[in-house]
């Protein structure tokens, strides 16, 4: 089997994954036929684990971790496919390691400015939902929830007497206990809306 039928072996593979997923693999793959020095048409047995791993450094450099790591799991992914044909016994790719992501940075928006954009929503002239939308976002801020647990969240999970409020994520498991201080001074003006379920 040469490198190029194994190719075509893998784009094939892949025709089953998530759009997204699919887009992310052929660009791969693409890149791989573009700068691969050694041809396509080498034996797939031919091929070293050291001239992969000159291969994936060159790649690295331009890389961010988590980019980096899809091209891992691609050099492993094409080389198990060779496994299952047996076109090699070991696959050169087996020990390259992911490495680490990269931690996003994300941005927080100051009190004034959450606010400032509350109130931007909260006077949108066209938008018939203004207030509503303006409300689930002032409440999302305060509760300090995402919009999973926010949509999950029902009347009954909030509890003013006792000042706390209880989130549930689907992937989560149970429902989360959440004390909150000041309770009446962030939730107050959302008071009805729970207790009407």
């Amino acid at each position: 089997m040469t490198l190029g039928q194994l190719l075509f072996l893998y784009e094939q593979s892949i025709q089953g994954l998530a759009e997204h997923t699919q887009g992310t693999r052929k660009s791969i793959l693409k890149i791989f036929k573009k700068t691969w020095k050694h041809g396509l048409e080498m034996r797939v047995g031919g091929v070293s684990k050291g001239q992969l791993h000159l291969w994936l450094s060159d790649q690295r450099r331009r890389l961010k971790n988590s980019s980096f790591n899809e091209y891992v799991r691609f050099l492993r992914h094409l080389f198990a496919i060779a496994l299952e044909h047996k076109a090699i016994a070991e696959s050169p790719a087996h020990e390259f390691k992911q490495v680490k992501a990269d931690k996003p940075i994300r941005t927080t928006l100051t009190w004034e400015q959450f606010l400032a954009i509350v109130g931007d929503v909260r006077t949108q002239k066209f938008n018939a939902d203004a207030k509503d939308a303006a409300d689930l976002i002032e409440f999302m801020g305060r509760a300090g929830v995402g919009t999973a647990e926010c949509a999950n969240m029902r009347g009954e999970h909030v509890k003013f007497a006792a000042d706390h409020r209880r989130t549930h994520h689907v992937s989560d498991g149970p429902a989360h206990l959440i004390l909150l201080g000041n309770f009446w001074v962030l939730f107050g003006p959302f008071r009805s809306r729970f207790e009407k379920g």
